[in-house]
């Protein structure tokens, strides 16, 4: 269970999904805080497209539910960072190592091949 005063959103704090996000921001070497601010220095903005790319294949969430859940006000912002992620898993060994790190301590393998689809 993660402390109230977590950053993570009320409605994901204790579910599945809350603690992936504690998960990615603690593999990234960030704070959930971090992970949630606008930053764009490389560990933030890595955590985040993780997060996104794991909510979205892992948990089925629409990028509309995935930008509530990461700060972010339009779900094009969150298609750009699930393209962006699926891009970086063939191309960035540490956004992929991390990003497996993540899969392997929520006990889940989500195929970098899988790709993601505009929503209407």
């Amino acid at each position: 269970m993660l402390p109230s005063c977590c950053a993570i959103p009320e409605i994901l704090r204790d579910s599945a999904a809350g603690m992936m996000m504690q998960q990615c921001a603690e593999v990234f070497g960030i704070t959930v805080e971090a992970l949630l601010s606008a930053s764009r220095k490389i560990q933030p903005l890595f955590a985040r497209h993780a997060c996104a790319y794991l909510l979205k294949m892992q948990y089925g969430f629409a990028t509309t539910e995935i930008a509530t859940c990461i700060n972010r006000r339009q779900r094009g912002t969150v298609l750009n960072a699930l393209r962006q992620a699926q891009a970086l898993l063939v191309t960035n060994r540490y956004f992929r190592k991390n990003y497996d790190e993540v899969s392997k301590r929520i006990g889940v393998y989500i195929d970098s091949s899988s790709s993601i689809k505009d929503e209407k």
